[in-house]
């Protein structure tokens, strides 16, 4: 509820941060910030993160897990991280454009 209520009512208690969040969680998270601390490891290599979520993300580097595919027709590239599915996306856009220019060249020819 507080999403809806802008409340934040768990405030950092780091000297001159004051950053709040509405749930307490995240301000746990924000602290890692500030502590150093980095309790996910990856089993793989020496790398830490302070949230699970990037080490999901690092693990893909080592898997080679590619878990977002392209939903273009006849186009069956996947990819690790969902920003690069986008990227990719502008591809089939481009195409798209330049099909439907040399389309109305020929109609207007």
């Amino acid at each position: 509820m507080r999403r809806h209520t802008q409340e934040k009512p768990y405030v950092c208690d780091f000297p001159g941060c004051n950053k709040a969040f509405a749930i307490a969680g995240a301000l746990t998270i924000h602290k890692r910030i500030h502590n150093g601390s980095k309790p996910f490891k990856c089993t793989y290599c020496d790398r830490a993160f302070s949230e699970s979520s990037n080490l999901s993300k690092h693990l893909r580097t080592h898997t080679g897990a590619r878990p977002y595919p392209c939903t273009e027709p006849g186009c069956n590239k996947s990819f690790a991280r969902p920003d690069q599915l986008a990227r990719h996306m502008n591809v089939h856009k481009r195409k798209a454009a330049e099909n439907a220019a040399k389309a109305a060249v020929v109609v207007a020819g």
